[in-house]
């Protein structure tokens, strides 16, 4: 089935909301001194993008602060379980978290769950990575090369997804809209059981961050690289396209 409008839309308009209150409230820690050890909530599975993030920075902030940093994984309902604890414990600093801003504005303004999101002190960015949109290579699978061949599909494309709260939705969402592409999700999946999908044709599609990591299919030729959501090519992988080469200048980033 082709996205509503609307959940486009609502999704557009948390991320300008979200946006806004972030630089508006940015947070300081320069007088702050922990006596004792900081966790910080990852709300996806050990090895993923986000997790591997936070335990850089976890390394970083220990030393910076002088007190244990650790990582604590809480899988499960798209990311949003590591919203969710975040709400309940006590505000003291001590309790952090990672948290998917694209997957959970579309959670809040979307579909009205809640915490609030605003409620939260901001400390900053974590990290900022592009994505690519990979399709499968399986034989007897529908194989997608370039954006102008899936906006002429004539049945729905299976996207891959970890669910409605993770990066790979939203960024689905945005795509199947602007290309003008019909778009089934199937969501369950854990970070790397998208590469697997992939590999097996389960999925013809999926989206995934743009690291040495996530290009192993494509590398051995059991997937196919169909663009990056930059202006211009990455320097590491030239030979991606983008879509703005391909006629979306929208899909720039």
């Amino acid at each position: 089935m082709r996205i509503p409008k609307s959940l486009f839309n609502a999704f557009l308009v948390a991320l300008v909301a979200l946006s806004l209150a972030l630089a508006a409230a940015p947070a300081s820690a320069a007088d702050w001194k922990p006596s004792k050890p900081i966790t910080i909530l990852v709300g996806f599975t050990v090895g993923g993008a986000m997790d591997t993030a936070a335990r850089l920075q976890g390394e970083v902030m220990s030393k910076l602060l002088g007190v244990p940093v650790l990582i604590r994984n809480v899988p499960g309902a798209g990311g949003r379980n590591s919203v969710t604890i975040l709400n309940r414990a006590k505000p003291d600093g001590y309790t952090m978290a990672a948290i998917n801003l694209p997957g959970q504005a579309v959670n809040q303004v979307a579909r009205g769950m809640r915490p609030d999101l605003r409620s939260f002190t901001w400390i900053g960015r974590q990290v900022s990575n592009p994505y690519f949109l990979q399709a499968t290579t399986k034989e007897g699978k529908d194989q997608w090369t370039n954006f102008k061949q899936m906006k002429t599909a004539k049945k729905p494309i299976k996207a891959g997804i970890t669910g409605t709260g993770g990066n790979t939705f939203p960024i689905s969402v945005i795509t199947a809209n602007l290309v003008g592409f019909p778009v089934e999700f199937i969501a369950g999946f854990k970070g790397p059981e998208l590469i697997t999908g992939i590999i097996r044709g389960d999925i013809t599609i999926t989206n995934l961050p743009l690291t040495k990591r996530w290009t192993t299919a494509v590398q051995s030729g059991e997937a196919k690289a169909v663009a990056v959501y930059l202006p211009e090519r990455h320097p590491k992988f030239p030979d991606i396209p983008t879509g703005v080469e391909q006629g979306f200048p929208a899909l720039d980033r």
